[in-house]
């Protein structure tokens, strides 16, 4: 284990966020949707947003989309990241949940090859945690390469 290991999200064992990455242990993106309007929702909560309704359920999504916006980290935000530096964080918006958008780290291509609109597909970062146990954080990819 690095003796700067990556932050983890807070609360992985949370009853509304800990399907999310449960899921992605399975290598599926899921995302909330509620059963009463049909809204998708960005992150997990208890209440729609939309409606306030609690008739929300985990739909598993493609895992596919395209860059909406996007920024190269040239800085490092902590020790845990510095051997990535420069990488890019972008807001990921899913083909499939009507416009809902997931903050996510590009990898496995150059930062000065992203562009906005660029085709994406989800792969997931496996991590151990002793409290919590095994989670996986969802990560995008170039889905095809650029012309």
């Amino acid at each position: 284990m690095s003796s700067n290991p990556r932050p983890k999200p807070v609360p992985t064992n949370h009853p509304e966020v800990a399907p999310y990455f449960q899921a992605g242990l399975r290598n599926e993106l899921r995302i909330k949707k509620c059963g009463d309007c049909n809204t998708f929702q960005a992150y997990p909560q208890k209440n729609c947003g939309n409606c306030l309704s609690r008739n929300n359920i985990w739909i598993r999504v493609s895992g596919k989309g395209k860059i909406y916006s996007y920024t190269e980290v040239r800085q490092t935000p902590g020790p845990a990241f510095a051997a990535d530096v420069p990488f890019v964080l972008a807001f990921v918006e899913l083909d499939e949940a009507d416009g809902i958008r997931i903050m996510s780290r590009i990898v496995d291509v150059d930062p000065r090859d992203v562009y906005v609109e660029m085709p994406v597909q989800v792969v997931f970062e496996r991590r151990e945690d002793e409290a919590t146990g095994a989670y996986a954080v969802p990560n995008f990819k170039p889905a095809t390469p650029r012309e």
